[in-house]
């Protein structure tokens, strides 16, 4: 795999892409946004430092997403469950976006990650909630090159007061006229039980968004992940990590761990075996990820290979 990533490299290589001016950057193309920028992550900003992980696999997904941005659709909502990778999904469209090679109409775009925790903190009451929130959103359409994105979106349209979610929030009420006028670019995350609960009930929001759903990572997508991530727990733990172990993570995660999903799990379980036999051995087979496994489902260790 590193053989291919290095062939791309250098001109004279056959597999060669040429490099192209991808995301500018804040500033540049749009209005400054120091509101924004106090309480988000710029995705493509950190794509363009290299401080955003490999996204492996999910191509097709991103690709539909991507595709919906450079189309007509503005308002986009991505559901699946935690740890399915829908964040990664949005971080590999702003690295896309940095590259430059494809999806040329979001080129000069940035994807900013709003986190609700730092838009709330400070607030006292819903007024300065709704007056903050304004001012964001104001920078934001005034800018012209942002795509928004806040995950578990449902934290922003659940009233304080609320009872079974039924009562709109602040920021719903603050969000919702923006996200009609299609003058910005935005994208929604949730899990599947908070869509049907607070967004799927309410059709007026609902009404607002492409749904895209995402489904959890196969088998294949799973280990390519684990390749790459193997790479970061060897390092870490000073510790090489053997490719049997790798596939009996996805084996027996999949067949004993049911309450989350690939690749979370599989990361999960990965990052606790490498963990656990740092201070002992420097190898990690495929028997310690059994072990570690064992440990964590209460599945004896001499029963968890039969069917």
């Amino acid at each position: 795999n590193e053989r291919e990533e290095n062939s791309r490299a250098h001109f004279w290589q056959e597999d060669y892409e040429m490099p192209s001016i991808g995301g500018i950057g804040k500033g540049m193309t749009g209005r400054v946004t120091p509101h924004l920028n106090s309480i988000s992550q710029d995705f493509t900003q950190m794509a363009k430092h290299g401080l955003l992980n490999q996204i492996v696999g999910r191509r097709e997904e991103i690709k539909n997403i991507a595709d919906i941005l450079s189309g007509e659709k503005v308002n986009i909502l991505i559901i699946g469950e935690p740890g399915s990778g829908k964040t990664s999904i949005v971080k590999g469209i702003a690295q896309k976006i940095f590259k430059g090679i494809e999806y040329k109409s979001l080129k000069f775009k940035r994807i900013v990650s709003l986190d609700p925790g730092a838009l709330v903190a400070g607030t006292s009451n819903s007024g300065t909630l709704a007056d903050k929130l304004k001012i964001v959103m104001e920078e934001i359409k005034a800018s012209g090159d942002i795509i928004l994105f806040i995950d578990e979106i449902q934290n922003l349209l659940i009233s304080e007061n609320a009872q079974n979610g039924d009562v709109p929030s602040t920021p719903f009420a603050v969000l919702e006229p923006y996200l009609a006028t299609n003058r910005l670019q935005f994208i929604g995350a949730t899990n599947v039980a908070n869509y049907r609960k607070h967004i799927e009930t309410n059709g007026s929001f609902s009404r607002l968004f492409d749904v895209v759903e995402i489904q959890e990572a196969s088998k294949s997508d799973t280990l390519e992940i684990l390749k790459v991530v193997a790479r970061k727990f060897e390092n870490q733990y000073k510790i090489i990590i053997s490719y049997p172990a790798l596939r009996k993570v996805i084996e027996l995660g999949d067949k004993l761990i049911h309450e989350r999903v690939m690749p979370d799990k599989a990361i999960d379980i990965l990052n606790r075996t490498a963990s656990g036999i740092s201070n002992s051995t420097k190898f990690l087979t495929a028997e310690d990820v059994a072990i570690e496994i064992s440990q964590v489902t209460k599945v004896p260790v001499s029963s968890i290979s039969q069917d």
